[in-house]
């Protein structure tokens, strides 16, 4: 092979790789104000990190006290968000030009891409483990770089963080997309604080009418006086 050619494969790994990811967080609902957003190309694995970064920046982290232990949690769940964004760029149907969306709303994520199902292949077959691959050598990369847990789990490694959510991922494929909505669990009343006997620290001031200062204060005593650490 030439110099000047290269394989599919080192195209998409290079920073020459002209596909794109469009991250947007919205102020409230679709067509709202953009509180954040960010355009990202260049090699694959760098796409891969920069939208997680960005995933993160935008991710509300919530601190809350659980009985006298300081616990904090995303409002959607760090495992399902991360194989949803692996999926879309390691699935994702290169002979399209089209571009993958990654959108934050008031109480979802939802990610789009250019990745409509592969012939005789399913939802139901992607949730039973059906194990497929669009680019293979793609994702034997993202496998042994540490990227990705195991072949053919994608939609069951999603669901597993919502088993008791009363709200579910959704899976939409067409012709030409395949979509994933991921819930917010904080605001599922099965799994998020409704059900919880926790509070943040700013629930504990408001009950008790104590000052930030003093509030911490009090719960460090009862720490204390447990003789446990946060």
């Amino acid at each position: 092979m030439a110099d000047s050619e290269y394989t599919n494969l080192g195209y998409l790994l290079s920073d020459q790789c002209d596909y794109q990811i469009k991250a947007a967080s919205f102020s409230e609902g679709r067509g709202s104000a953009f509180l954040d957003r960010q355009e990202i190309s260049g090699s694959l694995l760098r796409q891969f990190e920069e939208s997680m970064h960005f995933i993160s920046r935008n991710m509300t982290v919530s601190s809350r006290i659980d009985g006298v232990y300081r616990k904090d949690s995303c409002d959607h769940p760090e495992e399902a968000v991360r194989e949803t964004v692996h999926d879309a760029i390691v699935h994702r149907d290169y002979s399209s030009s089209g571009t993958t969306l990654i959108s934050f709303f008031d109480d979802s994520i939802e990610v789009v891409s250019t990745e409509a199902l592969i012939e005789d292949l399913t939802i139901s077959n992607l949730e039973k483990r059906v194990s497929f691959s669009r680019n293979k050598r793609l994702s034997e990369l993202f496998y042994r770089l540490g990227l990705v847990e195991a072949y053919g789990t994608d939609i069951p490694r999603i669901m597993r963080p919502y088993e008791k959510a009363s709200k579910k991922p959704v899976f939409e494929a067409s012709n030409s997309t395949f979509r994933v909505t991921l819930f917010k669990l904080s605001d599922d009343p099965l799994v998020g604080h409704g059900k919880s006997s926790s509070f943040t620290r700013a629930e504990y001031e408001k009950k008790t009418g104590l000052s930030r200062s003093k509030a911490i204060v009090e719960l460090n005593r009862l720490v204390s006086e447990r003789g446990l650490d946060t």
